[in-house]
C-alpha cells in the first residue's frame, strides 16, 4: 500500500479522533457548533477524481472497479443521455444512516432541469408554436427569439408544474414523433433517446408514483441499483414509438441528478477520496452543463481514452474544454486497452500521445485494461467472506448476463472463471487465458495485468499532498483549536469575575471596553488606509484584464472562427433563400452562437483565473488582504491586549484565499446574471447584421450585456460572400464559388486581429473590473464585520455571562470558579494543545 496514503488516512483518523472528542465537550452551542463543523468538514470534505470518457468508454467499469468490484453503475449498455452523476465515498469506521451500514443518498432532477434536458430536441418546434408563444406574451419578440436560442435561459420559459405548460411540450413531443413515424431515419439515434427520455418524463412528472419516489432519498444499496438501472429491451420496447409501455421503476433513471455512495471500500480508503462516474459530454445541454461542473469542481480527472483506436478529434474538444477549465495539469490519461495489449501499446498509444503533442498538450497516457481491473477487484471481493453481503442480487445477475449463463445455474466463482477466459483471448494474454479457477493467484495476475496499481500510485502522487493540508491543518485542526482557545477564553473570563469585587471587576470591564473600542476604532482605519483599500481599483482592473487576457486565446479565436465560419458556409449553401431571408438566418444563427461562445470563454477564463498558481491576482489580492490582517494582529500584539483577562483568547480577523475565492466564487453567475450576456437583442437593434449588410466594417458584438464596437473586416468577408449569394440566378451559377470560401477563410486572422485591439478588450474588462470591485469591497466589509464581532462577543461572552456572578453568594461564585478551571485547565486546555500538536507534526511531515 501506498505511503502516502496510509499516511493520510492515519492522519484524517486521528484529527476525526481528537474532533470527536471535542464535539463530546460540553460547551455552549456557538463553540459546539463550531467544532461539529470542523468535524464534519474533515469527515466529508474529501478528494474527488472525476471518471470521464466516452460512452462505453470504460467510465463506469473502471468506478465499479473502484467499488472493490461492486456492480454498482450500468455498463456496456444504455443510453447516451440522461445519465445521472454517481458518485462513491468509503464508510470510515461504523458510520450509519437510517439503519443501513451502506447507504445512498439521491438527489433528483428539479423541473428547470428537466427542462433544460428536453432544450435541444424541443426549442425548435417551440419556437413555432403559437401556444408556446403566448404563454410567454409578456416578452417582446427579440428577448422570447433570443430566450428560445439560449440553452441556459430556455427553462425560465416553462414551468413544469403548470399543466398547461406540460400540455405544449406534450404537443411538441407528439410532433416529433409524427415525423418520427412519416421517416424513420428523421433522427439520430441520440436525438431518438432524448424524445423517448422527455416522452417518459412527461408521461410520469407530478403523478402519485413520482411524487412517492421523490420521498425516498435514502435508499439501500440494492434499492439504488434499480433505480439508476437501464431497462435492457430498451430499444425494443420503443419499437412502435410513442406507445411504449414502462412503469416508473424500471425508468426512473430519467429523473436522477446526481447519487451519492456511502460503501465500504478498501480502494477509496486506500485514496481517501471519492469517486465520481461523470456524464458523457455533449450528448445534451443538460448532461453536458452537468458533466462540466462536476470536472471543475473536482481534484482531479481520470480520462480514458479508447485504446481500440487513436485519440480522435472529439476525444480532444472534451480535453481542449477541461484545458480551459485550468485543469490541464490534473488529467491522468489512461488508453483503455480491449483488445491485444502487445498490439495497442505499441501503435494505439504512441500515436494517441502524438496526437495529444500535436494539438498541444503536454498529457501522459499510460496503459490500462478497465475490463481486467474490474474482474480483479470481482474476484477479491468473491474470496472474500467477510465482504459477501457487499455482493447484492443485482451484482450476480450482471454476472450471469455477462458470462451469458444462460441455464442460471453456475456458481459465481465459475462465471469469474469464464469471464477473465474470455478477456483473457481478447487481450491475447496467454497467462490469463488458462485461468482456470477463483483464488488469490489468479486474481493478483489478473488485477496485474489490468495495469490498476500504476494509476493508482500515481493519483495518491498527485492528489494526496494538494489536499492534505487544507483538510488536516487549515480546515482542520487550526480551526478546532481557535474555538477551544475562545472557550478558554470565555471560562477565564467568568473565573476572575467569581474571585473579584463587583466595583473592581467594573472598572476592569470598563477599561477593556475602552481598549478594545479602540482596537477597533484604529483596525478599521488601518482597512480603511490599507494599501488594499487605496489600490482596490487598480486591482480590481488588474484581475479583470487577467481575466480577458485568459478568456481571448488562440482557443477562443479558433472556437468562435470556425462557428462562424461554419454558418456561414451551411448559409452559402442555400442560394434559395432571399435576401431578407439571409439576413434573418444570419441573425438567429450567428448571434447566440457568438454570445454563447463568449459566455464559454468567460466563464472557462473566471474558473481558471480563480485556480491558477501563486502569480495570480487573487492571490495578489488575499496577500493583500493578509498584510492588512497582519497589520491589524500587530497592533493587538502591540497593545498587549491578550494580556487582558476580558479580551485573553480574541482572534483577530484573518482571511483564507478560500474566503478571497469564496467572494469572487459567483463572479461568474454574477457577472452573467446582472448583465445577461446571452442576450443578443440589443445587438440586433443596434445592428450586428445590418452593420455587416451595409459594408461599413464594424461587427458589433455584445460582451457581457455591452454594446461593444469590434473594428473589423470580418464585415467585408461576409459583405461579399452574401453579394455572390444575391445575385440572380444565371450569375450565381456562374459565380466562382472558391471566392466565396476564400472570403470565409478570413474569418479567423480578422477576429484574431479583432481580440488583440486595446478599446475592444478593455470594453469586455469594464464590466468584470466592476463586479471585481464590489468583490473587493465585500473583502472590507468581511473584516469590518469580524471586527465587529469581537465586540458583540466581548458584551455576550466576556460581561454579560459573567457579571451574573454577582447574583450570587461567596461561596456560590467561588465554587462556579473552581469549576471553570479545572475544566479549563483539566479539559479543554490540553485537548487543544493537542491538537495544536498535531497542526504541528502534520506539518513538518508534508513539508519533509
Amino acid at each position: 500500500m501506498n505511503n502516502k496514503s496510509t499516511w493520510y488516512e492515519n492522519r484524517r483518523n486521528e484529527l476525526l479522533s481528537l474532533l470527536n472528542e471535542a464535539t463530546s465537550l460540553e460547551v455552549p452551542e456557538k463553540y459546539a457548533d463550531e467544532l461539529r463543523q470542523t468535524a464534519r468538514k474533515c469527515q466529508e470534505d474529501a478528494f474527488e477524481i472525476a471518471l470521464v470518457g466516452e460512452f462505453q468508454g470504460g467510465k463506469s467499469t473502471t468506478f465499479n472497479a473502484l467499488c472493490d468490484g461492486r456492480d454498482i453503475s450500468p455498463r456496456g449498455y444504455g443510453i447516451k443521455t440522461s445519465a445521472a452523476v454517481v458518485t462513491a465515498q468509503n464508510i470510515s469506521g461504523n458510520e450509519t444512516k437510517d439503519g443501513l451500514s451502506e447507504w445512498a443518498e439521491v438527489t433528483f432532477k428539479t423541473a428547470p432541469a428537466i427542462v433544460l434536458g428536453m432544450s435541444t430536441l424541443l426549442r425548435r418546434p417551440l419556437a413555432d408554436s403559437d401556444d408556446f408563444r403566448r404563454i410567454n406574451a409578456e416578452l417582446s419578440d427579440e428577448v422570447f427569439v433570443e430566450a428560445v436560442a439560449d440553452s441556459d435561459r430556455f427553462p425560465s420559459l416553462i414551468n413544469l408544474d403548470n399543466q398547461a405548460h406540460r400540455a405544449i411540450l406534450q404537443s411538441a413531443v407528439d410532433s416529433i414523433w409524427k415525423r418520427w413515424n412519416d421517416n424513420r431515419s428523421s433522427l439520430s439515434d441520440d436525438e431518438l433517446d432524448e424524445l423517448r427520455i422527455a416522452t417518459l418524463q412527461l408521461r410520469f412528472y407530478d403523478t402519485p408514483e413520482y411524487r412517492s419516489m421523490l420521498a425516498k432519498t435514502v435508499l439501500g444499496v440494492g434499492q439504488f441499483q434499480k433505480l439508476i438501472a437501464f431497462p435492457k429491451d430498451w430499444a425494443i420496447r420503443w419499437t412502435d414509438g410513442a406507445n411504449a409501455t414502462f412503469m416508473l421503476d424500471e425508468i426512473a433513471f430519467v429523473f436522477v441528478h446526481s447519487v451519492l455512495l456511502r460503501i465500504h471500500s478498501e480502494n477509496m480508503r486506500r485514496l481517501g477520496c471519492r469517486i465520481t462516474d461523470c456524464p458523457g459530454l455533449f450528448a445534451n445541454a443538460y448532461d453536458t452543463k452537468v458533466a462540466e461542473r462536476t470536472i471543475a469542481n473536482a481534484d482531479a480527472v481520470w480520462y480514458l481514452i479508447d485504446g481500440e483506436k487513436q485519440i480522435g478529434e472529439k476525444d480532444l474538444k472534451i480535453i481542449r474544454k477541461i484545458a480551459s477549465m485550468g485543469m490541464l495539469g490534473k488529467i491522468e490519461a489512461t488508453c483503455n486497452l480491449k483488445g491485444s495489449h502487445e498490439q495497442k501499446m505499441a501503435d494505439i498509444l504512441p500515436a494517441t500521445k502524438a496526437a495529444l503533442d500535436n494539438a498541444g498538450h503536454n498529457i501522459e497516457v499510460f496503459p490500462y485494461n478497465a475490463r481486467l481491473a474490474f474482474l480483479a477487484m470481482q474476484g477479491a471481493l468473491l474470496l472474500d467472506p467477510a465482504r459477501k453481503p457487499d455482493f447484492t442480487p443485482m451484482d450476480e445477475a450482471n454476472m450471469r448476463v455477462d458470462a451469458k449463463d444462460k441455464t442460471g445455474t453456475m456458481l459465481p466463482s465459475a462465471m469469474w472463471v469464464k469471464m477473465v477466459s474470455r478477456a483473457g483471448v481478447r487481450t491475447e494474454l496467454a497467462d490469463i487465458e488458462d485461468i482456470d479457477a477463483l483464488d488469490a493467484n489468479s486474481v493478483a495476475l489478473v488485477r496485474r495485468e489490468s495495469l490498476l496499481d500504476g494509476i493508482l500510485s500515481r493519483l495518491e502522487t498527485e492528489i494526496i499532498p494538494k489536499k492534505a493540508r487544507s483538510i488536516l491543518v487549515d480546515k482542520g485542526s487550526d480551526r478546532a483549536a481557535k474555538a477551544l482557545i475562545a472557550y478558554e477564553g470565555v471560562l477565564k473570563a467568568s473565573e476572575n469575575a467569581a474571585e473579584a469585587k463587583e466595583s473592581e471587576w467594573k472598572a476592569k470591564v470598563e477599561d477593556a471596553r475602552r481598549q478594545l473600542s479602540e482596537f477597533i476604532d484604529r483596525a478599521k482605519t488601518i482597512i480603511d488606509h490599507s494599501a488594499f483599500a487605496d489600490t482596490k481599483d487598480e486591482l480590481a482592473a488588474r484581475m479583470a484584464t487577467d481575466i480577458v487576457d485568459i478568456a481571448l486565446n488562440d482557443e477562443f479565436i479558433d472556437v468562435l472562427s470556425k462557428d462562424v465560419s461554419a454558418v456561414l458556409q451551411d448559409t452559402a449553401r442555400k442560394f434559395f433563400m432571399t435576401r431578407e431571408d439571409m439576413k434573418q438566418a444570419l441573425v438567429h444563427k450567428l448571434t447566440p452562437i457568438i454570445a454563447e461562445d463568449f459566455r464559454d470563454s468567460l466563464t472557462c477564463a473566471i474558473n481558471v483565473w480563480k485556480t491558477k498558481a501563486d502569480t495570480n491576482s487573487i492571490h495578489r489580492l488575499h496577500r493583500s488582504v493578509e498584510n492588512v490582517c497582519t497589520d491589524i494582529h500587530n497592533l493587538w500584539e502591540d497593545r498587549n491586549l491578550d494580556r487582558n483577562e476580558f479580551l485573553n483568547g480574541f482572534s483577530t480577523p484573518t482571511v483564507e484565499v478560500d474566503d478571497v475565492i469564496g467572494v469572487c466564487g459567483d463572479l461568474s453567475d454574477a457577472i452573467m446574471g446582472k448583465t445577461d450576456i446571452g442576450s443578443m437583442a440589443e445587438a440586433s437593434r443596434c445592428g450586428i447584421f445590418s452593420l455587416i449588410w451595409k459594408v461599413t466594417c464594424p461587427v458589433l458584438l455584445v460582451v457581457i450585456g455591452a454594446v461593444i464596437s469590434l473594428p473589423l473586416t470580418i464585415g467585408v468577408c461576409l459583405v461579399k460572400g452574401i453579394w455572390y449569394l444575391n445575385r440572380s440566378k444565371e450569375e450565381r451559377e456562374r459565380a466562382d464559388l472558391e471566392k466565396i470560401q476564400k472570403e470565409i477563410g478570413k474569418v479567423r486572422p480578422e477576429i484574431q486581429k479583432a481580440v488583440s485591439i486595446v478599446d475592444f478588450r478593455k470594453g469586455i474588462a469594464t464590466p468584470i473590473h466592476a463586479e471585481l470591485l464590489d468583490s473587493i469591497s465585500r473583502i472590507e466589509n468581511l473584516l469590518r464585520s469580524r471586527l465587529d464581532d469581537l465586540k458583540t462577543d466581548f458584551e455576550k461572552e466576556r460581561v454579560a455571562k459573567p457579571q451574573s456572578m454577582f447574583a450570587k453568594s461567596v461561596e456560590e461564585r467561588k465554587r462556579i470558579a473552581e469549576e471553570n478551571k479545572a475544566i479549563r485547565t483539566r479539559t479543554i486546555e490540553p485537548l487543544r494543545k493537542r491538537i495544536e500538536a498535531f497542526a504541528q507534526t502534520v506539518t513538518k511531515e508534508m513539508e519533509g
